[in-house]
């Protein structure tokens, strides 16, 4: 099957950035996240919008961490067809 490839990683902030945020081990966070609804919501914005905006989001939200580390990459690939079908069938 063609398919359209996607990969997107994170970029390394200031670790003062993160320090704004208590962290929430991976155990409490599936804990918690299973009897919520998830909303997805994306933005774009500069680095140093977010650098303003980060301090604010930690007053209501938590930073996972993993063996001392909150910062990880993520990979993506999306497996579609040449005309993006799957993509158009989720749309409908």
């Amino acid at each position: 099957m063609p398919y359209s490839s996607t990969k997107t990683k994170t970029h390394k902030h200031k670790k003062q950035n993160l320090d704004f945020f208590h962290p929430i081990s991976l155990s409490e966070l599936n804990a918690t996240a299973r009897f919520l609804d998830r909303i997805d919501t994306k933005y774009i914005l500069s680095f140093n919008q977010l650098e303003e905006l980060l301090p604010l989001f930690a007053k209501e939200f938590y930073i996972l961490q993993i063996a001392n580390h909150r910062i990880f990459s993520y990979d993506n690939v999306y497996m579609d067809t040449d005309d993006l079908m799957f993509y158009y069938q989720h749309e409908r």
